[in-house]
């Protein structure tokens, strides 16, 4: 599909219905609103997760620990990898389904939605959220492989380097040295 043709579905107002055990629910595209209140939420995780870091460590660190939340924060933007990231998260995935049924069904709570959640069905609803906002699913399978591949090639050098400090030798057999 092309990005036009994404960019159209999405102004269409598409959406899709799902039955959850009797339960008829709408899923529908985000309001550029909505697109704001996510990536709100998005930044404020940083903030929340300094704040409960705080409670764990001595005052001598909770100006780093805020200067570093806070800088995290202002870096996300729609479209940046912490954003996309937060996307594929659990918590993430539940603010935005509950953000696309919101539209249609606006007394549904985000313990509702969390309640419909399983890890049976999580990418059933991934799959939904992505159509009804009229996002190239194509484009977003091919951006999870390569960031999977680039996990692996990262894990795989750690590896590499755990066992190279553990055997004393400075680069063991089969390193690499790519980086990127």
């Amino acid at each position: 599909m092309s990005n036009r043709n994404s960019t159209l579905n999405a102004l269409s107002g598409r959406t899709r219905n799902m039955d959850l055990g009797g339960q008829v629910i709408t899923l529908a595209p985000l309001s550029m609103s909505a697109w704001a209140e996510f990536e709100q939420w998005v930044k404020d995780r940083p903030i929340a997760d300094a704040k409960k870091k705080c409670e764990d460590f001595p005052e001598s660190f909770h100006e780093r620990i805020w200067e570093a939340a806070l800088e995290r924060s202002q870096n996300i933007t729609m479209g940046s990898k912490e954003f996309n990231e937060e996307m594929e998260t659990l918590s993430g995935l539940n603010y935005l389904l509950w953000l696309c049924v919101r539209e249609k069904h606006k007394v549904v709570t985000i313990e509702e939605v969390d309640g419909w959640l399983s890890m049976g069905n999580i990418e059933e609803f991934q799959d939904h959220i992505i159509w009804v906002n009229g996002m190239d699913a194509e484009t977003v399978n091919e951006k999870k492989l390569m960031a999977a591949k680039k996990a692996e090639k990262l894990l795989t050098k750690q590896r590499e380097e755990l066992v190279a400090e553990m055997t004393g030798n400075e680069s063991s057999p089969g390193s690499s040295t790519d980086t990127e």
